[in-house]
């Protein structure tokens, strides 16, 4: 058995458990196939519709890491080409897809002071505390040949949660170099 069929086994076993639990079944009542077909009529109506709302949470929940990844391979550089290959699908739904996600978050927008991003607008999540930003090399005065990446770090204020403000550049070692 592949560790998707085992995977998929286990979160079919965590909703049965979390359905029996929630609908006041004894804990191992839906432990196996078999104590599963006996359901019948209004049970097995209350039973499925249980475990639907179960199965679109754990959906939400997979859906956000599935974001969240897909967040962290656009910052290290991967495209959406790539992205969509990964996840089956068009560079287009890949766009729409986040598109849609980002709408849906609670963002606000504040002004960055200081830094290389002096007074500009920038969107952070509502309970975003801070930010960093990748540095371009245009924002910099002074560069050297060395292989690294410059991040800006952005604070929010103490007096204004409409401003963010610059506490320093980061070095990081680039390792696509």
């Amino acid at each position: 058995m592949g560790l998707y069929s085992r995977v998929f086994m286990d979160i079919e076993d965590a909703a049965w458990k979390e359905c029996a639990e929630e609908l006041g079944y004894p804990p191992g009542a839906f432990s196996d196939d078999q104590s599963r077909r006996k359901l019948l009529g209004e049970e097995k109506r209350q039973v499925s519709l249980t475990l639907l709302k179960i199965f679109a949470k754990m959906s939400e929940a997979l859906e956000l890491s599935s974001f969240k990844a897909e967040t962290d391979a656009l910052m290290s550089g991967a495209t959406y080409a790539e992205i969509a290959t990964s996840r089956g699908v068009s560079r287009q739904a890949v766009r729409q897809r986040r598109k849609r996600h980002l709408e849906s978050l609670k963002l606000r927008k504040v002004i960055l002071v200081g830094g290389p991003y002096n007074g500009e607008e920038s969107k952070v999540m509502t309970a975003d505390k801070a930010i960093r930003k990748t540095v371009s090399v245009n924002r910099l005065r002074y560069l050297d040949d060395d292989p690294v990446e410059w991040i800006a770090r952005y604070e929010q204020s103490r007096e204004d949660d409409g401003h963010f403000v610059f506490v320093a550049i980061e070095e990081v070692a680039r390792t696509d170099v």
